[in-house]
């Protein structure tokens, strides 16, 4: 373990043990799962930045970045989740599951359509330690702009 991914590290036990306490304080409660798992998505983001920093070799570091890309499309979708559930559900299709494929469909649609246009470079921090981190490559087409927008 590098002393780089010390924050990443912090930020991952925060982040778990919050969506463990929200899930333990009633975990029968709708609401209580779909916020647990919104913040487990964090600890999800923040594990992958630890394994890119900690990975021995470049295909191992690209492996998390493209984990970590995938975190990302798909926490909002957690988010307008809770929001339609939280502070009272005003909406009964909400809680049907064709509402929940509905919310997930859009990130994982631009997630699809992303792929030539959006890619993640792997850029060695440490030589010597084989230490890697991720960066997005900003193109100037139109795809990759709309994309931009839509994140």
């Amino acid at each position: 373990m590098n002393i780089y991914s010390l924050p990443a590290l912090i930020s991952f036990t925060l982040n778990f043990s919050l969506a463990f306490i929200v899930l333990m304080d009633a975990p029968k409660v709708r609401l209580n799962r779909w916020f647990s798992a919104f913040i487990f998505s964090f600890a999800l983001w923040n594990i992958s930045e630890i394994l890119i920093l900690n990975s021995k070799t470049e295909i191992g570091a690209f492996f998390w970045a493209q984990l970590l890309y995938r975190i990302i499309f798909l926490a909002p979708a957690f988010f307008v989740i809770i929001a339609y559930q939280y502070p009272k559900n005003f909406h009964p299709w909400t809680n049907k599951p064709l509402f929940y494929f509905l919310v997930f469909t859009f990130p994982v649609l631009a997630l699809l359509l992303s792929f030539p246009d959006f890619k993640i470079a792997i850029e060695t921090l440490n030589p010597q330690l084989n230490i890697f981190y991720y960066h997005i490559v900003f193109t100037h087409e139109f795809p990759f702009i709309l994309l931009i927008f839509i994140l």
